[in-house]
């Protein structure tokens, strides 16, 4: 029963810039950095399009350095 609740579980991609650098983080777990935002953004929209297509659930956001805000760009259906 506790593999069916991992398997269900969503995965969060998240987005955020720190000194200059944007890092995509899964889970909390690196994932990658990038010089550009739209290099960034796009590798965790296209990672989360990989995780649906295998059947999981994915939801991508992105933090906004200046505000501190948070929005979810991208989210499973």
């Amino acid at each position: 029963m506790r593999d069916v609740i991992v398997e269900d579980a969503q995965i969060t991609l998240a987005v955020f810039c720190r000194s200059g650098i944007w890092r995509v983080m899964i889970n909390d777990q690196f994932y990658g950095d990038y010089v550009r935002k739209d290099w960034a953004l796009q590798s965790a929209l296209d990672r989360a399009h990989e995780l649906r297509s295998s059947g999981r659930r994915a939801q991508v956001k992105l933090t906004d350095h200046r505000t501190n805000s948070v929005s979810v760009i991208d989210e499973s259906p």
